[in-house]
């Protein structure tokens, strides 16, 4: 009970640390990347097959000090297995590499594979990214506007226009993500979200 009670107090605290501690790996485009990858975890929770990539990508994830032994090399994508195996649980997470930030969803195959579950591992691209860069960085409804509509190839005069703001308020938005993210202009920025 009073560990419980001693976990409860420190959630917010871990929670808080571990927020301002991925926030604080700036946004940067996946460098050498390789194709999507896939691995398969069938009904027992075993890796049954893994495409070449898959494996590029998990060695990718994995911390350096993590050894060669595939258990320990995959443990960490079998909890987004099994969200995909809970009906209506998003099984889609969003992860800082070392490289930039990649994505690994999850879904059930088929049939004729009941209780397979198959996890891609690929780049993240900005419609996945920018919702949970959003809350990381702290971004503002009226920032997440402005990058979005800079995504789409809108110039500064365009976004003003879009969104019925000002050329310097649009300027003064970028400047904020800017800083909030660790970009230095917006060809750096829509670099970092874009695939």
């Amino acid at each position: 009970m009073a560990e419980s009670l001693r976990a409860t107090q420190l959630s917010g605290t871990l929670a808080a640390a571990l927020r301002q501690h991925v926030a604080s790996r700036f946004l940067r485009p996946v460098r050498n990347a390789p194709a999507p990858g896939v691995v398969l975890i069938d009904r027992h929770d075993t890796v049954s097959a893994v495409t070449g990539t898959g494996r590029e990508w998990v060695s990718r994830l994995a911390p350096k000090s993590a050894t060669a032994d595939d258990e320990e090399l995959f443990a960490h994508i079998w909890n987004i297995a099994l969200a995909a195996r809970h009906p209506g649980r998003q099984a889609l997470s969003r992860v800082p590499g070392p490289d930039g930030w990649i994505v690994l969803q999850a879904q059930p195959l088929g049939e004729s594979l009941s209780g397979s579950i198959a996890v891609t591992i690929q780049p993240a691209s900005s419609d996945v990214l920018l919702p949970a860069a959003a809350v990381l960085y702290g971004l503002t409804a009226r920032e997440r506007a402005v990058i979005e509509c800079a995504l789409d190839g809108a110039a500064v005069k365009q976004i003003a226009r879009i969104l019925n703001i000002s050329l310097h308020t649009v300027n003064d938005h970028l400047k904020s993500v800017y800083r909030k993210t660790g970009v230095n202009s917006r060809e750096e920025l829509i670099a970092s979200l874009s695939l």
